[in-house]
């Protein structure tokens, strides 16, 4: 017998003996929908890494700006006697718990500077644009407006009175 009619005449291996091609485990719509969950995490921690990237860089660059600022404002300080400085560092309390109450009276304006007059405000002003360096609010202390010691008595008896 020849080696072709061997192998015809062989009996056939029984079908459970032969391992299958694909594991059962893993079907191929099964195979596809544990690829894209991991391609979908792989997404998301790029997503996150790339916000902390961003976040960084705003960072590193807000930081320059505020170097850029801070070095702007002492040379103001040394230009014009009349700059006292940013009011966040001039209005600081001797107690923390009052901090919060500074920060919303004072607003919008704990960043401005405090100069002694309109004039020295202007120069500033113009200092800064001859510079590039930014925009900044200037607090005139010969042109503030305090309220009168009435009104904040008045303020008081409303409060008082539960209104």
């Amino acid at each position: 017998m020849r080696p072709f009619e061997a192998a015809q005449n062989a009996p056939l291996p029984a079908h459970n003996s032969l391992p299958p091609l694909v594991p059962r485990s893993h079907t191929p719509s099964q195979h596809i929908k544990s690829a894209s969950e991991k391609r979908d995490k792989i997404d998301t921690e790029i997503e996150t890494v790339n916000g902390q990237l961003r976040e960084a860089k705003d960072d590193k660059r807000k930081g320059k700006e505020d170097e850029k600022f801070a070095a702007a404002l002492e040379a103001l300080k040394r230009h014009y006697p009349g700059v006292q400085g940013r009011l966040v560092d001039l209005c600081k309390p001797t107690q923390r718990r009052y901090n919060m109450a500074v920060t919303v009276a004072a607003g919008k304006n704990m960043d401005a500077i405090v100069v002694d007059t309109k004039a020295t405000g202007f120069e500033c002003i113009q200092y800064l644009r001859e510079q590039r360096v930014g925009t900044a609010t200037f607090l005139p202390l010969d042109s503030l407006k305090v309220p009168a010691a009435y009104t904040a008595e008045r303020l008081r008896a409303l409060e008082a009175d539960g209104r």
